[in-house]
This record gives C-alpha cells, structure tokens and sequence, in this order.
C-alpha cells in the first residue's frame, strides 16, 4: 500500500507559519526583557517614582517571562514529538522495503528446478512436461532418491513461511507470486510430512509452512468466491521451458 504524501503548498505554507511563530516568540521575549531592564533602571533613578506601580510591573513582566517559557518549551516538545513520528515513520518506510526486497531476493534466488521436476515427474507419471499439470499426493513411503528433492523443496517451504511469519519477509508479496505453488504441493506433500512427523517424533516438523499453506488456501477459496472463479493456476511454474 503507497504511502499517501502531504500536499506540497501545506507543507510550505505551514512551514512558513512556524518559522513566523518563532520569530514572534523571540520578539516578545526580548521586548519583555528590555522592558523589565527600564523599569529596574526607572526605580533606581527616579526617587519619587511609585514603588508599587513598579513592583506589579516587575510582577507582570516576570509572569509574562514565565509564561513564554513555558510556551517556548511546549513548541519545543511539540517539535521533538514531530521530528519522532516522522523518524519513526521514515523508519518503517525503510524496513518496509527491504523485506520487499529481500522477498524478491528469495524468489529470483531459487534453483530447484531439479527438484521440483523429479517430483512432478513422480506424482503425475508424464515425466513433468504437462504445464500446470495436477499432483496426486505423494505417498507416506518414497525411496530416499525422491526424499532428498522432496525435503529440499519443503524445507524452502518451510524457511520462508517461517521468515514470513516473523516480518523477515512481505507475505502479500510471496502470496501473489507463489500461493500457487504452494497449496500445490501442501496439498501432494501433506500425507508424506504427517508420516515424517510422526517418524521424527516431532509434531512441529514444518509446521510453517503447513499453517501458511493452510492459511493462504482459505484465503484463495474466499477470493475464489467472491469473484466466482476456481483456484488458479500456478502464479510461478518450476519446470524448465
């Protein structure tokens, strides 16, 4: 979601305010300190002048002192509170676009089409060279060949819906390039994981990438709905052209 910028001419214009604001404190504070001088100086020169006409002046003036103070001090404040939000946000703006970033890092970075072929070609039984062909659910048992590309491919699974689940990487952007894929192979790999769970005697055994591929699967059933079209294809497909 872009950020919505602020109108150019507000941003001038209240800029140009602030800087008369300032301006008119230090004219008043320094009015008041000159005028508290000549009626010190007044009081010490002029034996018959009233010293209780002087007093209260000296009494208003500090008050009038005190108080710019304390309006000095609230812009101040005022202007530190600014310059956090806007660093807070400036901040955000930029963890925002590394885990873009570093999202669309993960994804130009796969490599493994091998992988990914040798266990199309296992669960379709045409070698892989259907495009966006259907997978039927790979066993719970498979030969320790196919093991290999499989763990490698959900432990990818895996490491990024667990990055995704700690802010590392931006789920909207993985979901619209590779929601596909992934409830593809949830859904051919979830009898095999169950089995592998329940071997390793471990029940958070890719659990990740389990909750995400779960997650994004309602997601795309309401999408799905509301448009009125079924699941769609694989946004990325990982067979060689």
């Amino acid at each position: 979601m872009s950020e919505q910028r602020p109108n150019t001419t507000d941003v001038k214009k209240n800029e140009k305010t602030k800087k008369w604001l300032w301006w008119g404190l230090a004219a008043l504070l320094v009015l008041g300190f000159v005028f508290l001088l000549v009626l010190s100086y007044r009081q010490m020169t002029v034996s018959n002048y009233n010293t209780a006409v002087v007093k209260f002046w000296e009494i208003c003036c500090q008050a009038y002192i005190g108080a710019s103070g304390i309006l000095f001090l609230y812009f101040q404040i005022r202007e530190m509170a600014r310059n956090t939000k806007k660093m807070t946000r400036n901040t955000k703006a930029v963890h925002e676009w590394n885990k873009r970033h570093r999202t669309l890092e993960a994804i130009s970075r796969l490599d493994f089409y091998e992988d990914f072929k040798a266990v199309k070609k296992y669960c379709t039984g045409n070698g892989g060279t259907q495009n966006n062909a259907s997978l039927e659910k790979l066993p719970k048992k498979i030969d320790a060949s196919l093991s290999e590309h499989v763990d490698k491919i959900i432990n990818f699974f895996e490491i990024t819906a667990t990055g995704i689940k700690h802010g590392v990487y931006d789920e909207n952007m993985f979901y619209d390039s590779m929601q596909g894929v992934y409830i593809k192979y949830y859904d051919c790999f979830c009898d095999y994981m169950a089995e592998e769970r329940e071997g390793r005697n471990n029940s958070r055994t890719w659990i990740d990438f389990e909750r995400l591929a779960k997650k994004w699967k309602e997601k795309n059933r309401e999408e799905a709905e509301k448009i009125g079209d079924v699941l769609p294809k694989d946004s990325i497909d990982f067979e060689d052209s």
